[in-house]
């Protein structure tokens, strides 16, 4: 038995473009935040990044790349 294969076609939805002019060009930021990742910044947040020394693994074969 033969299947018989209908297509329907769809509407095209065309995409839309909105070019806005700003008056104040790059002046979108007016100051960096107070955050300091490793200290500093407001006391609601303070920051606490550490850096861990790396250890040293063996993983036998697995540690050695062949391309």
């Amino acid at each position: 038995m033969k299947k018989i294969r209908q297509t329907v076609r769809q509407l095209y939805v065309r995409p839309t473009v909105e070019v806005v002019k700003v008056e104040t060009e790059g002046n979108f930021l007016a100051e960096s935040p107070l955050v300091r990742p490793g200290g500093g910044g407001t006391t609601s947040h303070p920051g606490s990044i550490q850096v861990v020394p790396p250890t040293e693994e063996d993983g036998g074969d697995d540690d050695n790349l062949e391309g």
